[in-house]
């Protein structure tokens, strides 16, 4: 029978002895999220762990979980179909509700109790990214400076840590606002936002952005952070929607910029079909998932499939920000309604939840990791107490 409840200094005893308990036979490593000995996962995050093990001899038959050396439980082959006595992938989900460092290991057994060697993850847990579309970003940037004030204090007190930049054509290419942007982007980092992304509708803005960048008036501190398409619903739902392969050479250009500036890619989506998502994860870094729902409970299920079609392998899962829009036609009254709340972590707890209350193993090839909120103007409008019209 499989060894139960080892204790921590046990783990470290267990890793010496496993010569001994049939490493030679039995082998591990790690699949996802990452082969990697560490991992970075964001606060609130439900994602899977999985291992592979071999085993020459035969006779594989599960796996133990521990984390930060406390025991969690096993999980047995004949749980995972297609799974073989010599090879099978193990996988647990486990949870991250609070930021911190921690330890998941994972031992495989055989049918005599022989172990592996463990595999081990230090996992890192940061806050999570929570991504506001700055709308008519040229009118702030004319504002007066109480009015930018106002908006970095907004920005703070909702924690929001991301941002993503309208109307560059607006922008680049007058020298006033160009500067005012240098001067916004260096702000916000300063403020704590992680990242500012460029919006761009056409691979003429990503060359406009390349141009801000190449720029010696553009300070490191004033540089984008990533690159983001405006266009959402692209399999043509829509007369102004862009076609499949216009979309696919707008990401070309995004992703080639992306690499060679060091930024990350990401695209807004809306609906599509299982194939087109298997083009598009495979060509940025982050999907922004349409979620335009009345109220935060109704997002999961208006997910979910398209959550399924972006789903992949388990050692690189694909990274989700679902989209809340604070629009009056959308989630602009319940936003209103719950201002006195922490409304955002309110909205992105209800998902979570239901995420990971849904135990289909697709999980594992995503990550529900970060949340945007369509539109700065909106938004602070709903959180002020301004009331949609019935």
């Amino acid at each position: 029978m499989p060894i139960r409840h080892v204790f921590p200094a046990a783990l470290a005893v267990l890793a010496v002895l496993t010569p001994l308990l049939g490493q030679a036979q039995l082998q591990l490593e790690r699949v996802g999220p990452t082969s990697s000995s560490t991992a970075v996962i964001h606060r609130g995050e439900r994602v899977g762990f999985s291992a592979r093990a071999t085993s020459p001899a035969g006779g594989l038959h599960g796996s133990e979980w521990y984390f930060d050396g406390s025991y969690l439980g096993a999980q047995y082959r004949t749980a995972l179909p297609g799974s073989t006595e010599y090879d099978a992938t193990f996988w647990r989900g486990l949870d991250f509700p609070s930021t911190g460092r921690f330890r998941v290991t994972t031992l495989a057994f055989d049918r005599s109790s022989n172990y592996s060697g463990p595999a081990t993850w230090t996992v890192d847990v940061v806050e999570r990214p929570r991504f506001l579309y700055v709308d008519q970003t040229d009118t702030l940037l004319d504002a007066p400076q109480a009015t930018q004030d106002a908006f970095w204090s907004f920005v703070a007190a909702r924690r929001i840590n991301q941002l993503g930049i309208y109307r560059l054509n607006q922008i680049l290419g007058n020298a006033t606002r160009t500067a005012a942007l240098r001067a916004f982007i260096t702000r916000a980092h300063a403020a704590g936002v992680l990242r500012v992304f460029a919006i761009v509708a056409t691979p003429t803005n990503v060359a406009t952005v390349r141009t801000y960048l190449n720029d010696s008036a553009t300070p490191a501190t004033a540089r984008f952070d990533g690159l983001l398409t405006e266009h959402e619903f692209w399999n043509g739902t829509t007369s102004a929607d862009l076609r499949w392969g216009d979309y696919l050479r707008l990401l070309a250009h995004v992703r080639t910029l992306a690499d060679e500036k060091g930024m990350l890619a990401a695209t807004y989506v809306g609906w599509f079909s299982a194939e087109e998502a298997r083009t598009l994860r495979e060509l940025v870094d982050v999907v922004l998932l349409h979620a335009y729902v009345a109220t935060p409970a109704n997002a999961y299920p208006y997910l979910r499939t398209r959550l399924e079609h972006l789903s992949r392998e388990w050692g690189r899962p694909v990274q989700v920000w679902p989209i809340f829009s604070a629009e009056c036609d959308f989630s602009g009254r319940w936003f209103s309604d719950n201002r006195f709340a922490d409304a955002l972590e309110l909205a992105e707890t209800t998902v979570l939840d239901a995420y990971r209350a849904d135990d289909r193993t697709f999980r594992n090839g995503l990550r529900v990791a970060g949340f945007a909120y369509f539109a700065r103007t909106h938004l602070t409008t709903a959180l002020g107490g301004a009331a949609c019209a019935p």
